[in-house]
């Protein structure tokens, strides 16, 4: 199933289909590891839902706490500001070529890196052109 047909409600039930089985807090790992073919894949959740954390929250299944704090080295406001420099220098911008523009700029972040500071690709996008 292409990653657009799943619904929220969907990447939730694969997390709570996972906790019933493994019957405790399910991480990345574990998640990863017990998943079928057809599941969302973690990255998927991550991305749609914010977090793991929430993504379990909102399944309202036990959480793991996290192995440690994802700290960037690079603000919002860093990143927004690279965004809108890639916006500027094309007509048709698309996560792909941001991630590729990126790898050409001494010492930026990654495209994921973005993402996870952020959040999504549409709301880099959206931040960048206000």
């Amino acid at each position: 199933m292409a990653a657009e047909q799943y619904r929220d409600a969907d990447l939730v039930q694969a997390i709570r289909r996972i906790w019933a089985i493994s019957n405790a807090a399910v991480s990345v790992a574990s998640y990863n590891k017990l998943k079928s073919k057809d599941d969302p894949s973690s990255a998927l959740i991550i991305q749609r839902l914010g977090s793991w954390q929430q993504a379990c929250q909102l399944a309202k299944i036990p959480v793991n706490q996290p192995s440690r704090n994802y700290q960037s080295r690079h603000s919002a406001s860093e990143i927004i500001a690279l965004a809108s420099r890639y916006l500027a220098s094309t007509d048709q911008p698309s996560y792909k070529s941001f991630s590729s523009w990126l790898k050409q700029q001494p010492a930026a972040p990654s495209a994921q890196t973005c993402r996870n500071v952020i959040g999504s690709w549409q709301q880099i996008l959206q931040q960048a052109t206000n």
